[in-house]
């Protein structure tokens, strides 16, 4: 059995014996929430606090993670949702969840932390509602 990872392939022994089976998981989690594409969702929510203030706040760019929270945690259930049809399709058929890397409940606790946790930053840090609400809007 590979672990696969982002074109990385490396016998799962190696990282057994080596004490790096974590990692392939890792890479797997961080694959399954398409962490490159929701990082620049966080970009761009930070880019917008800094064209709405005149400043660039630390509260601003607290927002901006949380945002990225949200988008991975939101990638990671669409990811899930989606896994029957990935597994169909030449394309998608080597993603985490139909290629076997991750299992179905890893994902929905994965897609579980890190929306609430994006979640609660955005919500503990906005002086307003409308950064909640958008948040919310977004993922619905």
């Amino acid at each position: 059995m590979a672990c696969q990872g982002g074109g990385l392939i490396q016998s799962q022994k190696y990282y057994a014996t080596a004490g790096f089976h974590g990692w392939c998981t890792l890479i797997a989690g961080l694959r399954l929430a398409k962490a490159p594409l929701c990082l620049l969702v966080g970009v761009s929510a930070a880019f917008g606090a800094i064209l709405a203030e005149p400043a660039v706040s630390q509260r601003a760019l607290v927002i901006a993670v949380g945002v990225f929270l949200v988008a991975t945690g939101s990638a990671s259930l669409n990811s899930l949702q989606e896994h029957h049809l990935d597994g169909k399709m030449a394309r998608t058929k080597d993603r985490p969840l139909p290629s076997g890397q991750l299992s179905q409940g890893q994902a929905a606790w994965q897609a579980l932390i890190l929306f609430s946790l994006g979640l609660s930053v955005v919500v503990t840090n906005s002086e307003k509602s409308l950064p909640v609400a958008m948040t919310l809007a977004a993922v619905l």
